[in-house]
């Protein structure tokens, strides 16, 4: 029984769990092993194993063996769907939200968006009457009643998994260079700080840039890698596990002059987790009520990640720029706002202008036979009626856009979870004796259709029609 090495994911590397998660274990047992067995460990807890009676290549005394975690990472991994929500810095609520962060800091249970992984190859023995016995201690499951066991075997460095896939076309397998070269780096306001690259914050979304009414709320989520703050120790630069930050937002003529700066208070974020920026102008206005006055002259805005306790400052993600289509809450134009799930399993948003809705309906004829009685009541009897009544509004929704944002809506038209922004829905109950006035997300389901995505005449804007119905028909009464 001798597991000498494996290839496999890098430690403290992000991998996303809708591409192969591969491992290749080499044995130099002096015969080959009827069954190797690889033991996933989620969040420092065992999860689930795989095992092999078949090795992929056999050299000399050495024997190998592959393993493909992603569809137990898949099995694990969900996506949080939050309810929007006005950050009050107030009242202590969070600024930024936050979806995952490992144990200890995680909540039991929760396993939102990614984990930390690691696994364990374990071999076996069998016997003259052929009964495999396995390399022990054996991991044990958890259950209701008792926590999971961690078992035997040679150890793999551990690393992260994101709720993301990789599409063909990015023409990068590595998921941190690819989310890297979505990062804006250089120089921007603050004044004239710069964002600093050895943070190892990435964003969760391709959005390039974002139109926004004044009455939308948003998010723009973010990664942070283990020990993915830059930060000064005393004497010298050190990666830290966590950092102090504030929100701070820009807002800019359509000169590019910045008309208005400010900040918020401050709270620690953790490495190895996903938080999302609030960048809704419903959000930003309740942590920066001043900005409202402003607005009126503001072509865009960026919201930063700002670290006070370096040198002079430091910059550590700035959002993409935020254009303002419409400054006035209570005149924006009636339009749909969609949020649905991209390909790295965070929810982007997009605005659509025009909007045509369809009820449909149908129906099963249904005929009852005629039985004539000599009371009033005969004439009210039905013969012919509808049963299983089915009802649901159906929408088509359109706009105008630039061929850089078409990347972006063709995650939205495959995406598998979307919902649209319903404004000023009364929650009760906040608290004792409150009532909490907000949106809501109401899931719909895209329609399948054809979209056209690039044309090689009038390149330059498209108008895109998108198709959707509630995820929810009609309540019909039936007696």
């Amino acid at each position: 029984m001798a597991i000498t090495g494996y290839t496999g994911p890098e430690f403290k590397s992000i991998q996303p769990a809708y591409n192969p998660i591969i491992y290749r274990v080499q044995d130099i047992s002096a015969s080959v092993p009827t069954v190797i067995y690889c033991d996933i460990y989620f969040n420092h807890f065992y999860y689930k194993t795989l095992s092999s009676n078949s090795p992929v290549l056999i050299i000399g005394g050495s024997s190998f063996w592959d393993f493909d975690i992603s569809g137990i990472a898949q099995e694990f991994l969900e996506s949080k769907i939050d309810r929007i929500s006005r950050p009050e810095a107030a009242t202590g609520t969070p600024i930024m939200g936050e979806i995952f962060t490992v144990p200890p800091y995680i909540v039991a249970g929760t396993h939102y968006g990614a984990t930390r992984c690691y696994v364990k190859f374990r071999t076996s023995t069998v016997d003259a009457y052929g009964v495999v016995t396995p390399e022990g201690p054996v991991p044990i499951q958890a259950t209701v009643d008792s926590p999971a066991y961690e078992g035997a075997g040679y150890a793999a460095d551990n690393f992260m998994i994101v709720n993301a896939a990789s599409q063909w076309n990015y023409q990068i397998a590595d998921l941190e260079k690819h989310l890297n070269s979505y990062r804006r780096t250089g120089v921007f306001g603050l004044p004239g700080l710069q964002v600093n690259p050895l943070n190892k914050i990435y964003p969760l979304s391709h959005l390039v840039k974002g139109n926004i009414y004044a009455n939308d709320f948003g998010s723009f989520p973010i990664l942070i890698m283990r020990d993915g703050f830059y930060v000064w120790g005393g004497s010298s630069y050190i990666y830290s596990a966590s950092q102090l930050v504030s929100v701070a937002l820009e807002m800019y003529d359509i000169n590019g002059a910045r008309i208005y700066y400010v900040y918020s208070a401050f709270q620690t974020l953790e490495s190895e987790s996903i938080y999302t920026i609030p960048v809704g102008i419903e959000n930003l206005s309740v942590l920066f009520p001043l900005m409202t006055t402003y607005i009126s002259n503001c072509h865009y805005y960026q919201v930063f990640i700002w670290n006070s306790t370096s040198i002079g400052g430091d910059v550590l993600f700035v959002t993409p720029k935020y254009y303002i289509r419409q400054a006035s809450s209570t005149n924006a134009p009636d339009h749909v706002r969609i949020w649905f799930k991209n390909y790295l399993g965070q929810m982007d948003q997009i605005n659509f202008k025009v909007r045509n809705e369809i009820t449909k309906v149908n129906s099963l004829p249904t005929e009852t036979p005629e039985i004539y009685r000599h009371d009033g009541d005969n004439i009210k009897r039905k013969g012919m009626s509808r049963n299983n009544v089915r009802s649901n509004e159906h929408n088509e929704v359109s706009d105008v856009f630039q061929e850089w944002e078409l990347p972006l809506l063709k995650e939205l038209m495959g995406t598998a979870d979307a919902y649209i922004e319903v404004p000023d829905i009364e929650w009760p109950y906040i608290g004792i004796g409150t009532r909490e006035y907000s949106s809501t997300l109401l899931p719909i389901v895209i329609e399948d259709a054809e979209y056209i995505t690039r044309r090689y005449e009038d390149r330059y804007q498209y108008e895109v029609f998108l198709k959707y119905r509630f995820s929810h028909e009609n309540k019909i009464i039936r007696n």
